[in-house]
């Protein structure tokens, strides 16, 4: 199980460092406005 949470940081990893390459929205950004959503915490 640690092996396959290893893989998934290091995608988003590679998602955050590269977002722009891959026509995605700022994914910190878009934390942080969904964070602003009633009822949602960091659980």
């Amino acid at each position: 199980m640690k092996e396959l949470i290893d893989k998934i940081k290091k995608i988003e990893k590679l998602v955050c460092d590269n977002f722009e390459d891959v026509e995605i929205d700022d994914p910190i950004e878009e934390y942080n406005e969904y964070m602003l959503v009633e009822g949602v915490t960091d659980k």
